[in-house]
């Protein structure tokens, strides 16, 4: 997908089998979107793309067609909001520690320089070239995915946010219509920047407060146990009223609902893959 040229060119044929050379590559790249620390649940409203995907999960769509119509709209939307880059949507069907997925990759093409040689009179000259490097086996900050369970719909999102001018748009929360809580990684900048304001406004120690969190989280995390605001308010501000209180307030009104809980990675496995080729 092309959008400042405006090109746009669907595959016809699913990727059944994938190459052993290529397969690291995409496992790596899936790894690190199970891994995200991004990745922000979701909920579809009034979502097109939600009755697609009901319509391919009731027999309704193929695999094949329900790909390119999610990479159109894609494509459209994009156009719309003014994101010309080059890109490759793939969609996959995913199983992840028994659980499966559908997971739609936006994947935005990099630029490096290569060299190429070429003969002229019998005379050897090497030419740098600008070559377009179609997928990363990373997660770049273009790139934009979405995971659904296939079981109960339920949506993630990864993606950072496009900056045009004053403007941030999150382009997957718009075009997939959907409403997006704060990622772990957005949680816990937002915990570590109010914890440590108020501990400054009430001369507390920072340092030792900021500590604290960091510790609680981690126990948390590597329990697999949930933790709720309140418990935090109160293990961080106990003996200061003022600043628990504050805490909670600043807290609840952004809208923050945290959760230590997240995926860990174990094994995944191929169904079938889809993508969109450039031309």
């Amino acid at each position: 997908m092309d959008t400042k040229q405006n090109i746009f060119v669907p595959s016809d044929i699913e990727i059944n089998q994938i190459n052993d050379e290529i397969l690291p590559q995409i496992e790596s790249k899936l790894k690190k979107i199970f891994t995200s620390s991004n990745r922000k649940k979701a909920q579809f409203v009034n979502s097109p793309i939600e009755n697609m995907i009901f319509d391919y999960k009731t027999e309704n769509l193929t695999f094949q067609q329900l790909s390119v119509q999610i990479a159109q709209i894609i494509f459209e939307e994009k156009r719309k909001l003014n994101i010309f880059h080059t890109s490759d949507f793939l969609l996959a069907e995913v199983k992840f520690d028994d659980i499966r997925y559908l997971i739609g990759i936006d994947n935005a093409n990099s630029y490096k320089l290569t060299h190429t040689t070429q003969t002229i009179q019998n005379q050897i000259q090497n030419e740098i070239i600008l070559y377009k490097t179609l997928f990363s086996n990373n997660l770049t900050k273009d790139d934009r995915v979405f995971l659904i369970e296939y079981a109960n719909s339920s949506l993630q999102i990864i993606e950072n946010p496009y900056v045009s001018q004053t403007n941030k748009i999150y382009v997957f929360e718009e075009i997939l219509q959907c409403h997006a809580q704060h990622s772990y990684k957005e949680t816990m900048d937002l915990l570590n920047m109010t914890v440590e304001a108020l501990s400054n406004k009430y001369h507390l120690d920072t340092m030792q407060t900021i500590s604290s969190l960091k510790s609680l989280i981690k126990d948390n995390v590597e329990n697999d146990e949930t933790i709720e605001t309140d418990e935090i308010a109160q293990m961080l501000f106990d003996e200061h009223p003022l600043a628990k209180s504050e805490f909670l307030e600043q807290i609840y009104s952004i809208g923050l609902l945290f959760q230590t809980n997240y995926f860990m990675f174990r094994n995944f496995t191929f169904f079938t893959i889809d993508t969109t080729k450039q031309p």
